[in-house]
């Protein structure tokens, strides 16, 4: 496999389902939750979340100090190992992507000697075979070819991400400073390694239970809930037995599964200040960011979702403002350059308009216009067709002349 391709990105992120989004999970520590116990599955439940009902499942043996909400912390945990497990899957990514390059290569090979042989025997117009082995811009045909088997192998690529994903992915952490260093925290406290082992086997034992799991348009067969149960997202945990050195996690893979859609990309680490910040960053990631805004909320059910207390309302409105003072210093430390390469796209911003009574809308604010639109778009990848690669032409945006362009130019002359 080609090393360079194998490159690991400047910023991790993680592919995160919007069932997740759309259902905050993240509690304050001082939050007391209300456990009780089942006989007959023998394990504690509590629900975290009450329209749609999102239930906690512990099972009898766990640990004292587990039986609680997930915190800021562990969501921020939560997040890593979603997104540590996504880079994991990356090399048979790659291996569908160079295997649909390749046949795409050789099939435009084929075609070449094909059309070379016509052109010999004389069964071919000279002016349209010089518009096949040539681009438009002059270029001779092995540069057409080469970005044939480019677009070959972002075909491919695309196509790995809708199968069903392995049962358990590994991954393998260097050490517990490389991980607070990753997460935000101070790389050498012994206290935040200990937390972060917590956080690790709170979700070795968590189970969540969706009264109402959303599933993509695509997907819905006239169903667009269903009632699902996620076993714990780690599967076994190795932890170093000295303090230092390698820590090897098993995740299980449909924790991870993106061949349904419905997910969101989200950079890594998130907001840990407070578990509102956390839960307002995860709910403005699930929507668009191109200048359309979050849902209307009404402002106390709103604030309830996010844990932010709503005894008085002076009380909710200044809890929201500083969960988003936190969401926006988080914006502000991205790098935007380094997310426009991994196709993420948020806002330098949110900020917070009233609509009505009571009601509130998210609209996000771009300070930067030097933004590449089509890389954000995903005009420039798969998902082109006739009509967009038409509309471009007559918007005067050439795509480059590809050897796509030149066999569906062919098809349409057919």
């Amino acid at each position: 496999m080609n090393e360079k391709c194998e490159k690991k990105p400047k910023v991790l992120y993680a592919q995160i389902n919007k069932n997740f989004l759309n259902m905050p999970l993240a509690r304050d520590v001082r939050t007391a939750p209300e456990w009780w116990f089942s006989k007959k599955p023998g394990r504690w439940f509590c629900n975290v979340s009450r329209n749609p009902k999102v239930t906690l499942w512990l099972p009898s043996w766990t640990d004292e100090g587990l039986y609680r909400c997930p915190t800021a912390r562990d969501m921020n945990v939560f997040t890593y190992l979603l997104g540590a497990g996504t880079l994991a899957m990356e090399p048979a990514r790659h291996e569908h992507g160079f295997a649909e390059g390749k046949r795409y290569m050789e099939s435009v090979q084929d075609s070449r000697e094909q059309r070379s042989r016509d052109i010999k025997e004389g069964e071919v117009e000279s002016l349209w075979a010089d518009r096949w082995l040539y681009a438009e811009d002059g270029k001779a045909w092995e540069k057409p070819e080469v970005r044939a088997g480019r677009h070959g192998y972002k075909l491919g690529r695309a196509k790995a991400k809708e199968l069903p994903p392995p049962e358990f992915v590994e991954v393998s952490i260097r050490s517990w400073a490389a991980l607070s260093r990753t997460l935000g925290y101070s790389p050498n406290d012994p206290k935040v390694h200990r937390a972060l082992e917590v956080s690790l086997r709170y979700w070795q034992n968590l189970s969540l239970g969706f009264f109402k799991w959303y599933v993509s348009k695509k997907f819905q067969h006239g169903q667009p809930h269903i009632r699902r149960i996620l076993p714990p997202l780690i599967r076994s945990l190795n932890l170093p037995k000295s303090g230092r050195g390698k820590i090897t996690i098993s995740l299980r893979g449909e924790w991870i599964d993106s061949s349904q859609g419905n997910f969101a990309k989200i950079p890594v680490p998130i907001p840990k200040r407070s578990a509102a910040a956390v839960n307002l960053a995860f709910f403005l990631s699930a929507y668009s960011p191109s200048g359309a805004t979050a849902p209307v909320r009404d402002l106390k059910t709103f604030c309830e979702k996010m844990s932010i207390p709503t005894d008085t309302e002076s009380g909710a409105n200044a809890g929201l403002d500083r969960a988003l003072d936190v969401v926006n210093d988080w914006l502000s430390a991205l790098d935007k350059e380094e997310l426009t390469k991994a196709r993420i796209k948020l806002p330098d911003s949110y900020r917070i308009d009233a609509v009505g009574d009571g009601n509130i809308k998210f609209i996000g604010q771009w300070h930067h216009k030097d933004v590449d639109e089509d890389a954000l778009t995903g005009e420039s990848g798969e998902g082109l067709t006739r009509e967009s690669i038409r509309r471009r032409r007559e918007n005067g945006k050439s795509r480059g002349n590809t050897a796509w362009d030149l066999l569906r130019d062919l098809n349409e002359d057919d």
